[in-house]
């Protein structure tokens, strides 16, 4: 089962934190992403597939050049 959620905020309100906090009280494996850095999804696949990590965080997405196909390429991820 797979859960999103969306934090929405001012820069320095803590949504990373948030987000890492749920995650390791779940007892998850956290990878953390900067959304410049999403130029490379082979690389990112590659390394999602590998490290099979239980949370994935993606800060600033919404500075993102194209924030809707990072976010259907990590669905495609997920489904497959």
């Amino acid at each position: 089962q797979s859960i999103k959620i969306t934090l929405v905020g001012r820069s320095g309100v803590g949504k990373t934190n948030i987000a890492r906090y749920i995650s390791r009280k779940a007892g998850g494996r956290i990878l953390r992403f900067q959304s410049k850095d999403m130029g490379n999804m082979s690389y990112i696949k590659q390394l999602i597939r590998l490290l099979s990590p239980d949370a994935i965080i993606i800060d600033d997405l919404d500075r993102a050049r194209d924030s809707r196909a990072i976010l259907d390429d990590f669905e495609d991820i997920r489904s497959s």
